[in-house]
């Protein structure tokens, strides 16, 4: 999304079928749709992504940055929603679209990937509204941060079926 978010809101929208796909040639509805998609809009009214104080008092739309996921969750939680998406989206045209984003750096630095990734994410952020001051330091905070997260809301026994069916 960061790259290009028209395009990923069409593909998106394409995606989920009929009438999201109608919805995107009326080009006020897709102007609205990116205006509401930037993250200055996202990050406007929190109460909106979840009700009540179910946030914690913490930011769901937090920075923008691309992978800042790492901050916030463990290995085995990536792993777990890795394999849920990848259930659930085998066979679609969307099996792969997050296949970059979902890579942790050990896997990218053993193939020789990681430092292309950090150039791409440079731009990338400098792209979206980032100063070219703003470093990695700024959308990877510490692995503390992922450590303090309470592991029972994402522990797969805690979990009823009713919400894994939301994946």
């Amino acid at each position: 999304m960061l790259k290009d978010l028209k395009g990923t809101i069409i593909l998106i929208a394409k995606f989920l079928g009929e009438n999201s796909a109608k919805l995107i040639e009326n080009t006020q509805i897709l102007e609205k749709i990116i205006k509401e998609s930037q993250l200055e809009s996202m990050q406007q009214n929190q109460t909106r992504w979840f009700p009540g104080n179910a946030l914690h008092n913490e930011s769901f739309i937090r920075k923008g940055c691309a992978r800042d996921w790492k901050n916030y969750l463990s290995r085995e939680q990536s792993d777990l929603i890795d394999e849920l998406f990848k259930q659930r989206m085998a066979g679609t045209e969307a099996e792969n679209w997050w296949k970059d984003e979902m890579r942790w750096e050990d896997e990218e630095e053993e193939n020789g990937e990681y430092k292309q990734q950090q150039t791409e994410e440079e731009t990338i952020n400098n792209d979206s509204g980032m100063e070219s001051g703003d470093d990695e330091e700024n959308c990877f905070e510490s692995q503390n941060r992922r450590d303090s997260v309470t592991s029972e809301c994402y522990s797969t026994t805690s979990c009823s079926s009713d919400t894994s069916s939301n994946f």
